[in-house]
């Protein structure tokens, strides 16, 4: 990936850095891209398409949420921000940000805003004691989801347990950040994050999964990624059939696999196919954390898997960090 100066300066190659134990890491997450929704209109349309409830996005406040077809299923899991007013940056892989964008282009046209890939903008990562960012920014968000924006910069607190931030920023403020931090960090590359992000059970839609599976089944209702009060939108009539009336043969588990896994690799419970890898990252020299879609047998904590074809990796269950609501226990009235 050919980046500017100020990227490569930022976020040199880790293998080529200096050596500082103990010290927070940046990463720079490059296989993600930044789309911009601006104008009168933005949260009117979005509200219309996206899962989550757009209300709730606030200049103190992001939220995770999904964007369905007609039939429910999932074309992008993205977070978003608002940056100002009016305008908000929605955060998804490079591999699906350009159809990503022509969907949401087919629905823009009624509404008074425009989409645009933000090129110039960058993903970042940290991790680590806040306390080497006071100088250069004085107000860090605190919670899970909250946010602080500046000037073509925004903070978002991405999780407590491990103090990280996602900070979301433009070519010009990379520059001045670098200057403020030269020196005083590690630079880890793309996988710790990934493995934080895997380690918190949340998935990721790329372009072999999308428009394949429903939002429940990757616990999109337990990551607050679903609002069930905000009104219509795209697919919402089937995701709200599912969580009030349905009943899900396959869901999300969190699997410590030894060996390697990939995404679309098959998972075997003795010798019976049960379901797939969605998303995975590595753990260590000789492990990988995955999360795949399974069949919903007794399968506890613990039991033993196999997954792969050829040369199959053993794989065992642990729990998920957050807790699953029960589905097909309501009947509100509309339905």
């Amino acid at each position: 990936m050919n980046l500017p100066f100020e990227w490569n300066a930022l976020c040199p190659d880790p293998g080529q850095q200096l050596e500082i134990t103990n010290a927070p890491c940046l990463a720079l997450l490059t296989s993600y891209s930044l789309i911009s929704v601006t104008g009168k209109d933005a949260e009117k349309f979005m509200q219309g398409q996206f899962t989550c409830n757009l209300q709730r996005v606030t200049l103190e406040s992001c939220q995770l949420g999904a964007s369905c077809d007609n039939k429910g299923r999932i074309l992008a899991i993205f977070k978003i921000a608002k940056v100002a007013n009016e305008r908000y940056l929605v955060r998804v892989p490079s591999e699906i940000a350009a159809s990503f964008l022509g969907h949401m282009q087919k629905f823009v046209v009624f509404f008074k805003c425009t989409l645009a890939l933000e090129e110039t903008w960058r993903c970042l990562s940290f991790e680590g004691d806040t306390e080497v960012l006071a100088s250069h920014y004085p107000r860090l968000p605190k919670e899970n989801q909250q946010q602080e924006v500046y000037s073509e910069t925004v903070i978002i607190n991405a999780g407590e347990i491990h103090r990280r931030l996602d900070i979301w920023l433009s070519q010009s403020a990379a520059s001045a950040l670098y200057l403020a931090l030269k020196g005083r960090l590690r630079y880890t590359g793309e996988q710790e994050w990934s493995l934080r992000e895997v380690e918190a059970g949340i998935p990721e839609v790329y372009a072999a999964t999308q428009g394949e599976f429903l939002p429940h089944q990757f616990n999109l209702h337990a990551i607050n990624a679903v609002s069930f009060d905000k009104g219509c939108y795209t697919g919402q009539e089937i995701i709200a059939r599912t969580h009030y009336l349905g009943k899900l043969k396959k869901r999300l588990f969190l699997l410590t696999v030894d060996g390697t896994a990939h995404l679309g690799d098959s998972v075997y419970l003795a010798d019976k196919t049960i379901g797939s890898v969605i998303r995975a990252t590595t753990a260590n020299q000789e492990q990988q954390l995955a999360l795949a879609l399974l069949e919903q047998r007794d399968l506890a904590s613990g039991t033993q898997l196999s997954i792969g074809n050829e040369n199959p990796q053993t794989a065992h269950i642990r729990p998920l960090p957050y807790s699953l609501p029960e589905i097909g226990k309501g009947r509100p009235n509309r339905l």
